[in-house]
């Protein structure tokens, strides 16, 4: 089974039953013609929308990116005061994508992590990845 179901995984199930004619129509006046073009219709208007936040994301995303590494110091800061400093930067951004972009750079070997004991309990602290650990 998959791990994740779509709309998309839904929606072309759905289309391939209409064609094999293993759909009932009922009393509904729909034919089949009608259902087949609206699934396409639904189809066409997710991949748009997906192309559309996946092309947003490439212009956004890596601008986003490169505001959070600048952000970063040799100081431990957590996503959430890096999220902070960066609405007042660039308005509206939300927690999980300054931590999308933090791993993204982690992995990326620019920065590291580690567990921060804080008052408020305990929360990952990043900075820029220090030369003794490149």
């Amino acid at each position: 089974m998959k791990d994740k179901i779509t709309r998309i995984d839904i929606l072309s199930l759905i289309k391939e039953n209409v064609k094999k004619d293993n759909f009932d129509y009922g009393k509904t006046g729909i034919s089949k013609e009608d259902v087949l073009l609206c699934l396409n219709n639904f189809l066409l208007q997710i991949k748009k929308k997906q192309e559309r936040e996946k092309r947003i994301y490439h212009e956004k995303g890596d601008e986003i990116k490169d505001l959070v590494e600048s952000l970063l110091s040799n100081e431990y800061q957590t996503a959430e005061d890096l999220a902070e400093a960066l609405s007042e930067e660039i308005g509206d951004i939300t927690h999980h994508k300054v931590v999308a972009r933090l791993t993204q750079l982690v992995n990326d070997g620019i920065a590291e992590k580690t567990s921060l004991k804080l008052k408020e309990g305990r929360r990952v602290g990043y900075r820029l990845r220090q030369e003794e650990n490149k």
